[in-house]
């Protein structure tokens, strides 16, 4: 009599113990499949936002080069219009460059007022047509000046040009100090502050 009552007893709990095991294993299978999905999701949203991001970094950092080249390419023509008397080419082509300084700076202005670099380039090209002026000045209303006169005053205007030449060269969007000897500043993805050495 005990005999059977035992092993009934037995037999309920074997088949309540792989019940509950059936069941555990069930919902544990659920749960991490849902889990899995979810992550799946998350780490596509994370790739889909690093690669925005990335873009727009990149659509930010496009425009810099362009601006360095026309600094570079008017402070080398200011410099050669400093050296003699300037010819009427030259300042048609100094008006054509500051032209297109100023077109640059008005599509890329979103990004140089974020990078905190509007001013600097900004007052490269009053200072550019400051230059273009005086040049002006001196051919249309002092024709009488000796060229050697003439190449002093302008000596003066480029002396600003170089100076501030240098402020739009030192001033890096990347984060890089001034001597280029390091870099200080943010991952565009992360906004992690990072210092690396320049290789």
């Amino acid at each position: 009599m005990l005999s059977p009552l035992i092993t009934s007893f037995v037999t309920s709990l074997c088949v309540s113990t792989l019940s509950a095991l059936a069941l555990r294993t069930y919902v544990a299978k659920r749960i991490r499949h849902h889990f899995d999905r979810e992550l799946e999701l998350y780490k596509a949203h994370l790739s889909l936002e690093k690669e925005l991001r990335l873009e727009l970094e990149m659509r930010r950092l496009r425009g810099y080069p362009r601006l360095v080249e026309i600094a570079y390419r008017t402070r080398n023509l200011t410099r050669d219009m400093t050296g003699s008397m300037p010819s009427q080419r030259a300042i048609k082509e100094l008006v054509r460059r500051w032209k297109e300084l100023e077109d640059e700076i008005y599509r890329e202005r979103k990004h140089l007022e974020d990078d905190g670099l509007f001013n600097v380039i900004h007052q490269y090209k009053r200072i550019l047509w400051r230059f273009y002026s005086q040049v002006e000045e001196l051919m249309t209303h002092e024709p009488a000046l000796t060229v050697s006169q003439m190449v002093s005053r302008l000596a003066i205007e480029f002396e600003a040009i170089e100076i501030s030449y240098a402020n739009v060269i030192a001033t890096d969007p990347f984060g890089r100090s001034a001597d280029g000897s390091d870099w200080v500043g943010r991952c565009p993805l992360t906004e992690d502050v990072f210092v690396a050495e320049k290789l």
